[in-house]
């Protein structure tokens, strides 16, 4: 049986492979389950680096692709 983090793990590998839409929530979504990883003290610490890892290039891949005029034409997005 896989446990959760494996899983996550593998769906980071091949969404970090992929070409992620600029999305402030799928960003938001990310940066919330990075915040998760770093609160849980049960994970091995290489394991959960590793997945970290994975997580903030998914955030990067996802950063880089946000316009800078789509956040300010929506304010609100910024608030969440």
């Amino acid at each position: 049986e896989e446990s959760p983090l494996s899983m996550l793990s593998f769906l980071l590998e091949v969404l970090s492979s992929q070409g992620l839409p600029g999305s402030v929530d799928l960003l938001s979504a990310f940066l919330e389950t990075l915040s998760c990883l770093l609160a849980a003290s049960a994970i091995t610490k290489t394991y959960l680096i590793y997945t970290e890892q994975l997580l903030m290039s998914c955030t990067d891949i996802v950063a880089s692709h946000i316009e800078v005029s789509s956040l300010l034409s929506k304010p609100s997005n910024l608030l969440k």
